[in-house]
């Protein structure tokens, strides 16, 4: 194909991404943004590869010489900072420049805004300040989510990694459905933008337009392939493309990479596992090797995943590798379930593999949505009880720690850790924080920032909490309002913790109503809110009673929250008649009591199902996602058709 009908092709893939705009209105409520190709013009850093980089040290940004960057800043939660050109050098048709940092700049995850003639190009959550180069790591592995349909779960996900801390994420490919769907691109971006949390993001193969072909993913999001410093961690990034293997060509890149970079922590990221699952059901999750030629025996008992067993010489070569050069962590995702694979070479290192649960939406039954967050020293360890969930065992499955309560299962939640501000804009002198941990797992030095006005006087303010230890906190001074930053919160297994700081007492209790009820099969849900005009509402206590005696609901799901108004769905069995006891407790401890009588035939008010997201809606939005598909497969078609044509 000629240089000219390449750039045919690309311009219909953009004449694509236009006219296959989705808005389904069952997801109205989620996050989305503008579609934005983000690695056009700068091709480092960028939001899938951010650069970490030491307080006072420089940062290098690699852009088309087109652009002609005049000056830069980095832009944060808290502060924005103007940066210092160092100097510029001309690679080839790019240009790359070298910023130094301001020594009184904080610690944090940053923008990155460079101004040039034409206007401001900003690269989002790309530049990563550390205070120093880390020794540990707290390391969140997610993906495999395809956007739009799996958008409720990549919200839930984000939500969760916000609030539980990791110093680092990676993101293990297939973030769309299909990319050449505008509403893919613009939900994924809608969520994936809120994480406070320096993520790398690996090519999955829902991003290849065809094998070998992913432009629109290396428009909007960046490189296949890439490493990455931190310290002494190496990350190193593999494409495993649309069929499911990563070509040699990659493998040699790796290898060098890899060569340059001896006596660090080596982690290794690709989308396609490099075993099989089945391993699950044959219970084997250990193997003791001597040499490469061990890989062998996996090959020919059916131990390597299909798509790489069809092509032994790279699978082999990517096992050699791991033990020529010491990679301690191989995480991959693609599955849709987790799997935990630990190798141990002759020397007595253990080289784990480790795929975590999908966040997907098509997923096998009464398995789980989930992620994993593992505990990674500089020294070659890995804390062996964070590569599992503590319920679970390392071959115990499913492992993961539960993003929700299972595929197919009833009742249905998205998100067992739950949790929400009240009054922090920035406009307030009384904030709160409330969270509630479903989960059998602690969480520790979870993320909770205040938000008040730059003139507030946080000396005078009190502080109330519960559940956990009494926090410390620090003030910070932001260019737009102060902030007060806590540190050491603890969000213990099956607790709930609330933190508020405020100016004036809250003695008026909190509201409650009832606003729905439906049946769904063998399930009446009902839908309450809780309202509060002081501090903010708080935890709910609900019976019910059909048959005489009151009784706890299987399940009350706490959903997203709109700032002193919450809503609830309770899950309770089927019945036409029945009473609902909800005790509703606001924040200062001030609580009321109703009971609310429910027949088939009364009518509670306005339906909440618009703002509820539930696997009814999420197996919705299937059908349509599946037409457009097929739609923008039959345009395809058609456009090689022509080109072919053409020629």
């Amino acid at each position: 194909m000629s240089l000219g009908d390449c750039m045919r092709v690309r311009l219909l893939w953009a004449a694509l991404l236009v006219f296959l705009a989705l808005p389904p209105m069952s997801v109205a409520a989620l996050p989305k943004a503008h579609v934005v190709f983000y690695a056009d013009k700068v091709k480092y850093p960028l939001f899938s590869v951010p650069e970490p980089v030491l307080i006072g040290g420089r940062i290098s940004c690699l852009v088309v010489s087109s652009l002609g960057v005049k000056s830069a800043k980095i832009v944060g939660q808290f502060r924005s900072y103007d940066l210092s050109l160092v100097k510029s050098e001309k690679q080839g048709k790019l240009v790359n420049y070298s910023f130094s940092l301001p020594k009184e700049v904080l610690p944090g995850l940053y923008n990155l805004t460079l101004e040039t003639p034409s206007g401001s190009v900003v690269e989002p959550n790309s530049v990563w300040v550390l205070r120093s180069w880390p020794t540990h790591l707290r390391f969140l592995l997610f993906g495999d989510v395809k956007t739009p349909t799996g958008a409720p779960y990549l919200y839930e996900a984000v939500r969760e990694a916000n609030l539980i801390n990791p110093d680092v994420a990676i993101f293990l490919g297939d973030l769309v459905e299909t990319p050449v769907i505008k509403s893919a691109w613009q939900y994924f971006l809608g969520s994936f933008m809120m994480l406070r949390v320096p993520t790398y993001v690996v090519v999955g193969n829902h991003e290849y337009e065809s094998t070998g072909e992913a432009g629109i993913y290396q428009s909007i999001v960046g490189p296949l392939n890439y490493s990455v410093r931190i310290g002494d961690f190496l990350i190193v990034v593999l494409p495993s493309d649309k069929d499911g293997w990563v070509r040699m060509k990659y493998l040699h890149w790796a290898d060098e990479v890899m060569s340059k970079n001896e006596g660090c922590f080596k982690i290794v990221a690709f989308h396609h596992p490099l075993f099989n699952p089945r391993l699950k059901e044959l219970g084997i999750y250990n193997f003791t090797v001597n040499s490469t030629d061990d890989f062998n025996k996996f090959l020919s008992n059916g131990y390597i995943y299909p798509s790489w067993a069809e092509h032994p010489r790279e699978a082999k070569y990517l096992f050699d590798l791991v033990l020529k050069h010491d990679v301690r962590l191989i995480t991959s995702e693609h599955i849709h379930t987790d799997l935990n694979v630990v190798v141990v070479d002759s020397e007595g290192h253990r080289h784990y593999f480790i795929s975590p649960a999908a966040i997907a939406y098509d997923i096998r039954k009464h398995d789980i949505r989930g992620y994993k967050v593992l505990s990674i020293y500089s020294n070659g360890t890995i804390n062996l009880s964070t590569t599992y969930y503590d319920d679970t065992g390392f071959a115990k499955y499913p492992n993961s720690i539960p993003l929700d309560s299972g595929e197919d299962v009833e009742p249905y939640q998205i998100g067992l850790l739950k949790y929400y501000y009240v009054n922090n804009d920035g406009k307030h002198r009384d904030v709160s924080f409330f969270a509630m941990n479903e989960l059998k797992q602690k969480f520790k030095d979870v993320r909770v920032v205040f938000r008040f006005p730059k003139n507030a006087n946080i000396g005078k303010m009190k502080l109330k909490f519960s559940g956990t230890t009494e926090p410390r906190f620090k003030v910070i001074v932001g260019d737009k309002y102060k902030f007060v930053v806590f540190e050491g919160v603890e969000l213990p297994a099956k607790s709930i913790i609330s933190i508020v700081m405020y100016s004036f007492k809250d003695l008026s209790p909190p509201s409650v109503e009832v606003v729905n009820h439906t049946g769904r099969g063998s399930w009446l849900l009902i839908y309450l809110k809780e309202s509060d005009s002081g501090w903010g509402p708080g935890p709910m206590e609900v019976e019910y009673n059909s048959s005489g005696s009151w009784r706890r609901p299987p399940l009350v799901d706490l959903q997203p929250s709109n700032n002193g108004t919450v809503s609830y769905i309770v899950w309770i069995p089927y019945s036409d008649r029945t009473q609902l006891k909800v005790k509703a407790t606001d924040l200062a401890g001030n609580h009321v009591t109703r009971v609310f009588n429910l027949t088939e035939k009364t009518s509670a008010g306005t339906s909440t199902s618009g703002q509820v997201v539930s696997k009814t809606t999420v197996s919705s939005l299937l059908t349509s996602e599946i037409i457009i598909a097929a739609a923008a497969l039959v345009l395809i078609v058609a456009m090689v058709v022509l080109l072919v044509r053409r020629r």
